[in-house]
């Protein structure tokens, strides 16, 4: 792909982070997990999964080829925290921790006054990886099986909801980051209703005995099981049902003036593959349907507007140091 091209170039061409005598910004991080981009309306696909999140990117910067730093969340957040090559900070594979030494963006900022918190329902971002430090609150317990209808296992959005909005909305003299990590669209792809039926495919694609046995067992679900489509189908009823709770978290926050010196990126952590190249998931390839992510940043005062350079998540560690006042850290970002 080559070298991307630095963010701060296109969100900074009229200045540099915090003006002399302003407050510095709050920043809100949304990752969508395993949202790939080319399965959001407003990247050019078919159906409208996106309705919401379309009219709130419209607001700020989308950045059509941003290309996340790996197709793992574990070393895909890694590095977007700590601006690191995954090279440098050695959280490849399920279990790998990330090491006390590396300065995340939370602690960065924690030290210059601002409260932390992170909401992160998925394994590999467990507390005891790593991925917890400079977070003066982390929730990573927050899917619980409590026994009704399986899409409730799997649900995410209302309990990050639930729990973000009085933390971000309880100190407004006080910058913050936040971090929430929606799982919602992550496998095994089991939509509430009416989002399980939203998208009915309308034609059929059968997968042949190979692609059926290198399907994850997580994914053997009722139905079509063995129609490549139903999958899609139920996919892009979880993306309709993300973007559904994620607007109307973003709505109240309007509502309640929390976004009126407030930065939002909405992104993801990698794609997801549908046999594109043989492979299901993530975590195999880097194909484009596994690495190539949304990004769209709503700043205040920032003119709306598409970019079609290519830029990398590694770019937001020091791009969002700088939109915060904060010195420059080495990082293999650029900003």
């Amino acid at each position: 792909i080559g070298r991307a091209l630095p963010i701060c170039l296109v969100l900074l061409a009229s200045g540099n982070g915090v003006a002399a005598g302003a407050s510095p910004p709050n920043l809100l991080v949304i990752v969508i997990d395993a949202q790939r981009a080319d399965h959001l309306s407003s990247y050019g696909y078919g159906r409208p999964t996106s309705p919401g999140l379309d009219a709130f990117f419209a607001r700020g910067v989308r950045f059509t080829n941003a290309i996340a730093a790996s197709n793992r969340t574990s070393t895909s957040m890694a590095s977007f925290w700590t601006g690191q090559l995954p090279l440098r900070h050695g959280v490849f594979r399920r279990g790998d921790v990330l090491q006390e030494h590396f300065a995340t963006l939370a602690e960065l900022l924690g030290e210059r006054g601002y409260r932390t918190a992170a909401w992160c329902p998925n394994p590999s971002l467990d507390r005891k990886l790593g991925h917890s430090q400079g977070w003066q609150s982390y929730d990573d317990d927050i899917m619980e099986d409590t026994g009704g209808p399986e899409w409730q296992r799997w649900e995410t959005a209302t309990a990050i909801n639930a729990a973000a909005l009085p933390w971000i909305t309880e100190k407004p003299q006080q910058p913050f980051l936040a971090w929430l990590h929606y799982r919602d669209v992550h496998g095994p792809y089991v939509p509430p209703p009416p989002y399980d039926t939203m998208f009915p495919a309308t034609t059929k694609r059968p997968m042949t005995p190979t692609e059926v046995a290198a399907r994850p067992g997580y994914l053997t679900l009722a139905g079509d099981g063995n129609d490549l489509q139903y999958y899609v189908s139920r996919y892009d009823g979880d993306t309709r049902y993300a973007d559904r709770k994620i607007t109307e978290l973003l709505g109240e926050l309007d509502r309640r003036g929390a976004l009126e010196n407030t930065v939002v990126v909405i992104t993801a952590d990698h794609g997801e593959a549908f046999l594109e190249h043989g492979q299901w998931n993530h975590d195999e390839t880097l194909y484009e349907e596994e690495v190539h992510i949304p990004l769209v940043i709503v700043r205040p005062g920032t003119r709306p507007r598409v970019v079609d350079r290519v830029v990398s998540s590694l770019d937001l560690f020091p791009t969002l140091l700088e939109l915060a006042g904060a010195p420059p850290v080495p990082s293999d970002g650029q900003s």
